[in-house]
């Protein structure tokens, strides 16, 4: 594998991490705190994406490789993967700008679709890019080598959290900010795919790089300290899930060789696998906006100020604000530990290595595969 295809790789997922670190972060509080959506419209608009954002990964994935099954070469799946990252990319970065600006309609509406629009090109472009994990190469190592590209990738695009910030405290300048990012995702991403098959030099990655690093200049105050955290919470997040796409590219590996497949129907694969993931990611907001509720006593619909966008802890009594920084201490350190372990013990059942992984790989290198 040449260095420059994993370079690409890792930028597609820079790329994408720049716009959706910010929209897992901000999505949730602009709407209960700039909208004002009301708590009803709040959890039917997240259960109707719940669904949607369970179904749509095993059906994207389904309906990818149904076209796949039958190609002869894996360089004709790579290649029409990479088209339908390219087609995907505008309308991801499109979508993530609807959440931004707020529709003189029934602000419902508008989060229920704005959330399962945004979630349907980002199941389409998760699901290319992680099935070229597995379409890509077969050798663990150069597998290992490949994901490393995309977990930098995906832990320096938490850059815009940090730089998000800043700039959350006024709304006209966020949403300039916002709009900046999903250009760059956009330019970025398109040139990333396109230059996948050319090898070209990297000034340009280099140049972008550059320009991001002048937003951290000059004095920004507890914000620097603020952003600094958030950051490395997303890195070490993204850093750690991404060890989850060359356990399933081994899983994509062992139905090839179980099912006997001509080829391997990767998006498939990841796309079952994420039916149990993402509605995790759907129910984070709502269980953690009623843990909040419930451990402060408060109804955090109601307790944000008319003219800003976060509420100022200085404004409220002593025991209140002590609440909130109890319930916000146990959301951020009790959960991760609980979720943590509760993983540790389902991860004890899981076989996929040593002499069963080596038996796996060993029939997919002896098969009519061709490696990229």
């Amino acid at each position: 594998m040449a260095t420059n295809i994993g370079v690409y790789y890792g930028g597609i997922a820079f790329f994408t991490s720049l716009v959706h670190n910010v929209f897992l972060l901000y999505h949730v509080q602009m709407f209960v705190s700039v909208y004002k959506i009301q708590k009803y419209s709040f959890w039917i608009a997240e259960i109707v994406f719940l669904f949607w954002n369970s179904v749509n990964d095993p059906l994207f994935g389904w309906i990818s490789d149904k076209g796949l099954l039958n190609t002869s070469s894996s360089i004709d799946i790579v290649d029409r993967r990479l088209s339908a990252l390219q087609k995907a990319v505008p309308l991801l970065a499109g979508s993530f700008l609807l959440f931004w600006f707020e529709w003189p309609i029934w602000t419902g509406a508008q989060l229920m679709f704005c959330l399962c629009t945004y979630d349907s090109f980002l199941t389409v472009v998760d699901l290319q890019h992680s099935s070229l994990l597995a379409d890509l190469e077969v050798s663990s190592e150069k597998r290992t080598k490949l994901n490393t590209y995309s977990a930098i990738g995906s832990a320096a695009g938490s850059v815009s959290v940090f730089l998000s910030h800043i700039f959350w405290s006024d709304l006209k300048s966020f949403r300039i900010f916002c709009l900046f990012i999903a250009v760059i995702s956009l330019l970025g991403s398109s040139w990333c795919v396109t230059e996948f098959r050319r090898n070209r030099n990297l000034l340009w990655v280099k140049v972008l790089f550059a320009i991001l690093m002048f937003f951290f200049v000059g004095p920004n105050g507890s914000y620097v300290i603020i952003g600094i955290f958030i950051a490395t919470n997303r890195m070490f997040t993204e850093g750690t899930c991404k060890l989850l796409g060359l356990i399933i590219s081994d899983l994509v590996d062992e139905d090839t060789v179980i099912q006997n497949r001509k080829q391997p129907v990767s998006a498939l694969v990841y796309g079952t696998a994420a039916l149990l993931a993402k509605p995790g990611q759907t129910l984070a907001p709502l269980i953690g906006l009623s843990l909040l509720g419930f451990l402060t006593g408060n109804d955090i619909f109601s307790q944000v100020d008319n003219h800003s966008l976060k509420l100022d802890a200085t404004l409220l009594p002593q025991a209140l604000h002590d609440a909130f920084k109890d319930a916000a201490f146990k959301l951020l350190v009790l959960v991760p530990i609980l979720c943590g372990g509760i993983q540790l013990l389902v991860w004890k059942n899981f076989n996929l290595h040593t002499s069963r992984l080596k038996w796996v790989k060993s029939l997919r290198h002896n098969s009519t595969y061709t490696v990229v």
